[in-house]
């Protein structure tokens, strides 16, 4: 979907607030766990294809482009959790992940030492615990979201963007933003076409209403 204009206008400021960085982590979580699955079902294909034919391949590499998209979105999501504070350790399926709640999403990070590969239980959940003593480990029974098809999220041109921005770190980030971008109790103004076709997200008109701000909207 089209970004709110009042996540542009933040951007534009320098100022990275929860409910964008919150919608720009879910963004790319549905993208890098889409990929995921997209992969596995073309690895499938392969396995079965090769054992009807043995000299079957995919001259597309379906799976390796997947791949490859998968990572790009979940390296995202890493440089984008670094900004938040690890809130809790979870401990799912014998792997140890970082818990990240943002309200009206929360987010998991697995924990991995050492080697890309090694997922070694005790090892994992030794550091977790020695960089995270303050934390609560809690076992869980499900990390995964209810469906990785891709819905109406923020688009991957201002993700990347977020993410560039992230990188630099010429950001301030708070979960109310820069107070002075607005006077009074209005948040900014904007035509009618621009509110209905860039403001209709329910999360940024919560995130409003429980701040008592509001939208001037101009009749055009």
């Amino acid at each position: 979907m089209v970004a709110p204009k009042f996540y542009l206008n933040y951007l534009e400021s320098g100022w990275i607030i929860e409910p964008l960085l919150s919608d720009t982590i879910y963004a790319v979580s549905k993208r890098a766990e889409h990929f995921r699955d997209k992969e596995r079902q073309y690895r499938e294909k392969e396995r079965y294809m090769r054992s009807i034919n043995p000299d079957y391949y995919d001259k597309y590499d379906n799976a390796g482009r997947a791949e490859k998209r998968k990572e790009y979105f979940y390296r995202q999501k890493n440089i984008l959790l670094k900004v938040l504070k690890v809130t809790g350790i979870h401990i799912f399926a014998h792997a140890v992940y970082l818990y990240y709640d943002l309200r009206e999403y929360s987010f998991h990070e697995p924990v991995r030492r050492g080697d890309e590969n090694d997922i070694e239980f005790e090892k994992n959940l030794a550091w977790a615990i020695e960089n995270y003593p303050e934390l609560t480990v809690t076992e869980v029974t499900d990390i995964s979201f209810m469906s990785t098809d891709l819905p109406d999220i923020l688009s991957s041109q201002f993700t990347d963007k977020v993410v560039k921005i992230v990188e630099s770190g010429n950001f301030k980030l708070s979960k109310f933003g820069n107070r002075n971008l607005w006077k009074g109790d209005i948040a900014f103004e904007m035509d009618r076409r621009e509110y209905l076709k860039n403001y209709g997200c329910y999360y940024t008109r919560r995130w409003l209403e429980e701040n008592n701000k509001k939208v001037v909207v101009r009749n055009k």
